[in-house]
């Protein structure tokens, strides 16, 4: 049986006519600020002086897309890039472990004797393959 497989899911809902929540958002804040100037200073010239560049903002944040991305996501990209360290050091990390010796000093390795197991061919068996030394009888 098939199923169809969903398209654009990548897109955001489009929640008020054509546009997203965000981007109603970006308007109805330009907006709002345009008003508020408009009411506090009963003047239509000083308005159009802070609105215009707030409108032109706003419809940027909106409409523009570069190489398919919006413009609030290059932004804080831009933002993210500035305000990152952007000199990486590799430090090295002290490990407990090993330790390496000189090459030309090799420890002398006493050889342990071979456990003898009476009886228990099993165990024998199992001694044999995990340490590959055969038991002596």
């Amino acid at each position: 049986m098939e199923y169809p497989v969903p398209q654009f899911i990548e897109e955001e809902a489009k929640i008020i006519g054509p546009f997203t929540l965000k981007q109603f958002g970006f308007l109805g804040t330009a907006l709002a600020i345009i008003l508020i100037t408009l009411m506090v200073t009963q003047n239509i010239a000083f308005t159009l002086i802070i609105g215009i560049p707030i409108g032109l903002i706003a419809f940027g944040l909106v409409f523009v897309k570069i190489n398919g991305l919006p413009l609030p996501t290059i932004i804080a990209w831009f933002f993210g890039y500035l305000f990152s360290p952007k000199k990486f050091l590799w430090e090295k990390k002290e490990e407990p472990g090993f330790e390496l010796k000189e090459f030309y000093e090799i420890e002398k390795v006493e050889k342990k004797p071979t456990p003898t197991f009476e009886g228990s061919r099993l165990r024998q068996t199992f001694w044999e393959i995990e340490t590959g030394q055969k038991v002596q009888k």
